[in-house]
C-alpha cells in the first residue's frame, strides 16, 4: 500500500507537529489578560496575527487553515484520499450559492476554503441551474435544495437537505479513504449529529417523518430506534443512549448540549492521539489535520471570548482537549 509514500507524508506531518500549540500553550492563551495579549502569544508561535491588533482575526485563521491543507496535499500520495476532511466546505459553498440567488449579496463573500470542488464551479452550476456540472454526489442534493427554496419557500428545508447530504457524502468518502481513523471519527461525528437532532426534535415535538429527513447515516446507531426513543420523550432518549452509545455520552447530554458536543470532540481527540504513532498509513496524516483543525477552533473560541471579556474559567470549559 505505497508504504514508502506514506512514510514520507508521515515524516512531513511529524516534523510539523513540533509547531502545534501544546496544552501549556493553550492554557497560556486562555489565561492571557486580554485579546491583544492572546494575539501576541499566537504571533510568537508563528501565527500571522494582525499587526494592528484588529478585532477581525478571520484572515489569520484562514491563513492557518490554508497552510495546513497545503501541507496535507503535499503529504498524501493521492489527494482524493482525504477529500472527506474538507467536503463539508463544498456543501457550505453550495448553500451560499443557492442563497445568493435570492439576495443582493455576492455568494463569494460566504465561500470557504479549502474545498474539493472549485467554488466558482459551484457558483456557475447554481447560477445557470445546470446541476449536472457538479460531482454526482452533489447533483441530487443541489436540485432538492433548489426545489425547497423555490417551490416550498423553505430555506430551512434546503439547509437540512444539504447538511444531511454533506454528512452522508463524508461517510462514503471516509470508507474509500483507506483510513480507519477517518472512518471511525466520521461515524462517531455523524452519530453525535443525529443524537443532537433527536434531542431538538423531542423538545419541539417533531414527528418521525421530519426526523428521518433530518438524520444522516452513521452506522453506529440505528436511526429507527433513535427516532422511536425521541418520540417517547427526552428521558427515554437518554435511557436509550445510555445502553446504545459510547459510555459517558448520555451523562454529558443530560448536563447540556454544549457539554455533549465538547465530550464528542474530546472523544475524537483521544482516537486521534492513538493514531498519531502509526508508522505506515494515512492515519497519522489525518490525525495531524484534525489536531490542527482543533487548534484553529480553540483559537477562534478563545479570541472571541477575550473580545467579549468572558472569564478564563468559562473559556477553559469550552476549549477542546489537545494532545501535543
Amino acid at each position: 500500500m505505497r508504504e514508502t509514500e506514506y512514510a514520507y507524508g508521515v515524516g512531513r506531518v511529524r516534523a510539523n507537529e513540533n509547531a502545534l500549540l501544546s496544552a501549556a500553550d493553550t492554557e497560556q492563551l486562555i489565561s492571557a489578560p486580554n485579546y491583544k495579549d492572546a494575539l501576541r502569544i499566537l504571533a510568537d508561535n508563528g501565527w500571522k496575527a494582525p499587526e494592528d491588533g484588529s478585532t477581525d482575526f478571520t484572515e489569520m485563521l484562514e491563513h492557518e487553515s490554508q497552510k495546513t491543507w497545503q501541507l496535507i496535499t503535499e503529504a498524501v500520495p493521492d489527494i482524493n484520499e482525504v477529500d472527506a476532511l474538507i467536503i463539508s466546505n463544498d456543501f457550505h459553498n453550495l448553500k451560499a450559492a443557492l442563497k445568493a440567488m435570492f439576495s443582493n449579496e455576492a455568494s463569494s463573500i460566504f465561500f470557504v476554503t479549502p474545498s474539493v470542488v472549485p467554488a466558482a464551479l459551484i457558483d456557475e452550476a447554481v447560477d445557470a441551474k445546470h446541476f449536472e456540472l457538479l460531482p454526482e454526489y452533489m447533483q441530487a442534493p443541489a436540485e432538492a435544495a433548489y426545489d425547497a427554496v423555490v417551490r416550498l419557500k423553505s430555506g430551512r428545508r434546503a439547509d437540512i437537505v444539504l447538511d444531511v447530504a454533506a454528512l452522508n457524502t463524508k461517510l462514503q468518502m471516509s470508507k474509500s479513504s483507506g483510513s480507519a481513523l477517518l472512518l471511525e471519527i466520521t461515524q462517531l461525528n455523524n452519530a453525535a449529529v443525529n443524537i443532537k437532532t433527536a434531542v431538538r426534535c423531542a423538545k419541539m415535538g417533531k414527528d418521525a417523518d421530519f426526523m428521518h429527513r433530518a438524520m444522516c447515516e452513521s452506522e453506529i446507531l440505528d436511526n429507527d430506534e433513535l427516532i422511536e426513543a425521541a418520540l417517547s420523550g427526552e428521558t427515554e432518549l437518554i435511557n436509550y443512549l445510555s445502553t446504545s452509545f459510547v459510555e459517558g455520552a448520555a451523562e454529558q447530554l443530560e448536563v447540556g448540549a454544549v457539554e455533549f458536543e465538547k465530550w464528542c470532540d474530546d472523544a475524537v481527540a483521544e482516537k486521534v492521539q492513538r493514531a498519531r504513532f502509526t508508522a505506515f498509513s494515512l492515519d497519522p496524516i489525518v490525525a495531524y489535520y484534525i489536531n490542527k483543525d482543533t487548534e484553529i477552533k480553540n483559537a477562534r473560541i478563545i479570541l472571541s471570548a477575550k473580545l467579549n471579556n468572558i472569564p478564563a474559567e468559562i473559556i477553559r470549559k469550552r476549549v477542546r482537549n489537545v494532545y501535543v
